[in-house]
């Protein structure tokens, strides 16, 4: 569930195909949750140019931004503020999860999850590797 209702999502371009998150929001799972912070930044839906009638911005964004924040930070937080380490196919299921939630249509939902199945390992691999150099 995301946290306030409607979402009040206020996106603000900082450049050509990255935004920068004005307000925090939060999505909570069964037992875990997941805070963006204001300043987040993201590049929305990312795709593979084969999905071109896919936009960036939708019902999907806050799922969007949401599985940015996990594929960078590698983690949720259980509801007592514990990090937990989430593998990509974690983050990818809270991601259509949250899809769901927000009622996104099952087909476009789908097109998306599978795009990201395609795509997604090269930056979740670039974000490991950065931890790893840290």
């Amino acid at each position: 569930m995301f946290k306030g209702t409607p979402i009040k999502l206020e996106i603000i371009p900082i450049g050509k195909k990255i935004f920068r998150v004005a307000e925090p929001f939060e999505y909570h799972g069964r037992a875990f949750k997941i805070l963006v912070p204001k300043g987040w930044v993201t590049d929305l839906t990312s795709k593979p140019q084969i999905f071109f009638w896919i936009k960036k911005e939708g019902a999907h964004t806050p799922a969007s931004i949401i599985h940015d924040w996990m594929y960078a930070k590698g983690y949720i937080l259980s509801e007592g503020d514990i990090q937990i380490p989430i593998s990509r196919r974690t983050a990818d299921r809270i991601y259509n999860e949250a899809m769901k939630k927000l009622d996104v249509p099952r087909l476009r939902r789908k097109q998306i999850y599978w795009g990201i199945k395609l795509i997604g390992f090269a930056s979740w691999n670039k974000y490991r590797h950065k931890d790893s150099n840290q």
